[in-house]
């Protein structure tokens, strides 16, 4: 079989015996050349999903992190989307409400500090110096100090606030009780500080008494003992015992050797106050400074060598100087003395009601102000101003204008209020003339006298006659120079809530004013009673009833703060009040 001139057949069989392997591995090579580009295409998206599965949202949203090695996190079996960070374009935080997926092992638990709630000295100390001396005898009193090693540092603390509170009976059975546990230096330094609260209690004699048995039953030091001595004085000076508070200077004097310039202030002053004025000015000669020159003033003027007018005269030279404190008291009481010689019933109420505003103590030899002096100082002032003023007794309208135009100054128009008012008035007059005497109070800082002439037993009536924005603000007045009994006091007088104050503030309010002022018990009780009447509550009204139980927290009132709890709970209704309930 030549048929193949051209070896067809034979040149067929051989191509085809050769070229078979070749296409076969052709055919390999383009199978793998196209799953190598398939696989170069999915690298990209790969690479992404990998970073996007692996480093957090914060990191890729913030350009300012720079590039740190991470942890290698499983990707959950059921649903990455739970675990896997949303990102956002807007670079929000964004907060999952999903429980995390994430595998626990390798990733630190989270640290919760814990808080100290516990009752320290220093946060006793804390509270006294910022004034809340009633929350902090609140907290005394529920310690039991007596098997502490540092017993006597908190019996100091819970003195210094029942000093503050003027709880005057029970300051003195703590220092009792502890007068058995010490001795020597201690206790004659205990000693000393039972004689003051006796002299701060107008019971001189009991502190001479209490003196005495302290030379016997104790060792005090040379400080101690001088201490002690001027007590002595000051315990014979409020007794009146001039002769033998002199005489106690002098022994004072032979044993300490006092030359500063108070010591002779003292000697002139007893000398005043026992009606020497000429011998007082011999301890004066070369004296210089405020307190010397006054002590000259009144000396003089007791002496006759001045008159009242030139002491007043004296006075209205140098009032600029006397603003603030014991030397302002010192020179009104020197005004109300020689205003009253003088018969300048104008300056005789200015000066009194300063003195009974102010409540300053002071030991300098002038009379204490009383309110008997200055009803009457307002009488006298008023019988010379009323002739002059015509108004007609149907209009009390007419009144205020009358007063107000009477050029007779703020103290003449209060001179005038409060004659009209004890004269006895019609009861539609009573509240208008009561406003304009309060608020004249209150506008010149004289806010205290109105605690005076209004009360239970005060000459004025009860103090329901103040209007309630009023006594708003003069329980504003009290919480700013934090008088939180007062403020209690006055706010329990409103019969509505402010203006600018809805139910539930007013009652959050005044129920956190009551318990800084230690009445913890009522203020939780006017909570509770406003929250059974509610029938709901915002967020923001839960945020405040939450704050006033986290007050009976800080005092350590826990019982109390629970039963505000369960009463609150009844009236949340949303996820984040729950979330805040279950926080506090």
């Amino acid at each position: 079989m030549t048929r193949g001139v051209d070896a067809g057949p034979w040149m067929t069989l051989r191509s085809d015996q050769t070229v078979l392997p070749h296409r076969i591995f052709r055919l390999f090579e383009s199978l793998i050349g196209y799953q190598l580009n398939r696989w170069k295409n999915l690298m990209p998206g790969m690479a992404v999903a990998v970073l996007l599965y692996a480093v957090p949202l914060n990191v890729l949203s913030d350009p300012t992190n720079s590039p740190l090695p991470l942890p290698n996190l499983r990707q959950a079996d059921d649903d990455t989307r739970l675990w896997l960070p949303q990102l956002d374009t807007g670079f929000r935080t964004h907060i999952s409400v999903q429980p995390s997926l994430l595998p626990q092992s390798g990733i630190a638990a989270p640290v919760f500090l814990a808080v100290d709630i516990s009752t320290t000295l220093t946060r006793i100390r804390e509270l006294r110096q910022s004034g809340a001396s009633g929350l902090a005898l609140a907290l005394l009193k529920e310690i039991e100090t007596e098997h502490k090693s540092d017993w006597l540092e908190w019996e100091q603390e819970l003195w210094l606030a029942l000093r503050a509170a003027g709880d005057y009976t029970m300051l003195l059975s703590r220092l009792q009780s502890a007068l058995s546990r010490l001795d020597g230096v201690l206790k004659a330094r205990v000693y000393v500080e039972i004689a003051g609260v006796h002299i701060l209690q107008d019971n001189p004699r009991r502190a001479r008494s209490v003196l005495r048995a302290m030379w016997v039953d104790s060792e005090p030091d040379n400080h101690t003992a001088m201490t002690a001595r001027r007590l002595m004085i000051d315990a014979y000076r409020a007794e009146n015992l001039f002769v033998d508070a002199d005489a106690a200077c002098s022994r004072f004097q032979s044993e300490y050797y006092p030359d500063d310039a108070s010591w002779g202030e003292l000697r002139a002053t007893i000398l005043l106050e026992s009606g020497r004025p000429g011998e007082a000015l011999r301890y004066l000669v070369g004296q210089q400074g405020v307190q010397a020159e006054r002590l000259r003033l009144v000396a003089r003027l007791r002496e006759g060598s001045y008159s009242a007018d030139d002491v007043l005269t004296r006075l209205g030279a140098t009032a600029e100087q006397s603003n603030v404190g014991v030397d302002a008291h010192f020179y009104w009481g020197i005004m109300a003395e020689a205003a009253l010689l003088a018969k300048d019933w104008s300056s005789r109420v200015k000066a009194l009601e300063w003195l009974l505003a102010s409540g300053v103590k002071t030991k300098a030899p002038v009379l204490p102000p009383t309110r008997v002096q200055l009803l009457t100082a307002y009488n006298r002032l008023a019988a010379e101003i009323l002739p002059v003023i015509p108004f007609g007794p149907q209009d009390p309208g007419s009144w205020i204008n009358a007063v107000e135009s009477a050029g007779v100054g703020s103290e003449g128009q209060r001179a005038l209020l409060v004659t009209i008012l004890r004269t006895g008035v019609e009861e539609d007059a009573v509240g208008i003339l009561t406003r304009s005497l309060v608020a004249s109070l209150i506008e010149t800082q004289l806010s205290p006298l109105v605690l005076l002439l209004y009360g239970d037993t005060a000459p004025m009536g009860s103090e329901s006659q103040i209007e309630d924005d009023l006594l708003q603000a003069l329980a504003q007045e009290a919480v700013q120079n934090q008088h939180y009994a007062l403020a209690a006091r006055l706010s329990g007088k409103m019969r509505a809530p402010p203006p600018n104050m809805n139910e539930g503030e007013w009652v959050l309010r005044r129920s956190r004013i009551q318990i800084f002022a230690g009445q913890a018990d009522d203020g939780l009780i006017a909570v509770v009673d406003w929250l059974s009447g509610s029938d709901q509550l915002s967020e923001e009204m839960l945020d405040r009833v939450m704050q006033v139980l986290f007050d009976l927290q800080t005092i350590g009132r826990h019982a109390l703060a629970l039963k505000g709890f369960a009463q609150a709970a009844n009236l949340v209704q949303t996820p984040r009040q729950r979330q805040e309930l279950f926080f506090w």
